[in-house]
Formats: C-alpha cells, structure tokens, sequence
C-alpha cells in the first residue's frame, strides 16, 4: 500500500513527543539497509527502501 498523502510520525519513549522516525546509520551497511532497520526498530514497520532523497553527514 502507498501512501503519499500522509507523514509518518513515532513517538519518543524518552518523553512522549511525537518526532520522525530517524537514527544513527550502522557503519558497513548501506543507506537502504539503515533505513530499513531504522523503520522496522522505531515504528514497527517493514519496508523497502527504493529511492534516496538526501544524507546529512
């Protein structure tokens, strides 16, 4: 299911505020398979990653 319409937001456990899903990437894995992790850890959610938008170094 796609769903362009929407933002995904998760909630911090540390204070209850409601913030993007993000993290630090794991060196010797790629950008896709951070992201992959980082959504499946902070939301619960299993996707693949197809596209990168940006890197923030």
């Amino acid at each position: 299911m796609e769903r362009r319409d929407t933002i995904l937001l998760v909630r911090e456990k540390s204070d209850g505020r409601w913030t993007l899903p993000g993290g630090f990437a794991d060196v010797g894995h790629s950008a896709s398979e951070n992201v992959v992790a980082e959504m499946r850890e902070e939301a619960g959610l299993t996707v693949c990653a197809t596209q990168l938008y940006g890197l923030r170094h």
